[in-house]
C-alpha cells in the first residue's frame, strides 16, 4: 500500500519499472518489461535503498534513490548494451544532517540528469526544503 512505482520507456520500446518492495526493509527492485509487455524479467535488486525513481537520459536509463547507510542521493546507470552499473554514483552527498526523500526526475532528457529532491529535515519545521539538481552525463 505504500509503494510508489516509477517507470521509464527505453528507445527499444522496453519499459523499466522500479519500486521499493519492502518499505521497512528498504528493498528496491527494477523489472524490465518487453516492448510488447508480454514478458518481464528481473533487472536489478538492491537492499539498503529507498524512494526509487527512474529517468532516461539519451539512450540510457538512471535509477535515482536514497541510500540508507548515509542518506545520500545516489544513482545507477542502465546501458541497454551492458546492463546496470555496479556501483552508486553519489549525486548529492549528505551534509549537515539533511534527510533527503523522494527524488523526482525529469522523465527524459538528451544530455542531463535532472531532478528535484525533498529535504525532509527543514530547520524551520514548517516546510521542507526542495533542492534542484542537474549534471551532464
Amino acid at each position: 500500500p505504500e509503494a510508489r512505482p516509477s517507470a521509464v520507456r527505453l528507445k527499444s520500446g522496453a519499459t523499466l519499472a522500479a519500486v521499493e518492495v519492502t518499505p521497512g526493509g528498504d528493498l528496491v527492485e527494477v523489472t524490465r518489461f518487453s516492448a510488447t509487455g508480454e514478458s518481464s524479467t528481473p533487472s536489478l535488486s538492491l537492499t539498503g535503498y529507498e524512494d526509487p525513481t527512474l529517468t532516461r537520459v539519451g539512450l540510457n536509463a538512471y535509477l535515482v534513490m536514497i541510500r540508507d547507510g548515509d542518506g545520500a542521493v545516489v544513482s545507477r546507470q542502465y546501458d541497454p548494451a551492458s546492463g546496470w552499473s555496479a556501483t552508486d554514483a553519489v549525486e548529492i552527498a549528505p551534509s549537515g544532517g539533511e534527510k533527503y526523500a523522494w527524488p523526482n526526475p525529469v522523465r527524459s532528457s538528451k544530455t542531463h540528469l535532472r531532478f528535484l529532491v525533498d529535504g525532509a529535515n527543514c530547520s524551520t519545521h514548517s516546510a521542507n526544503a526542495v533542492l534542484s539538481y542537474q549534471r551532464k552525463v
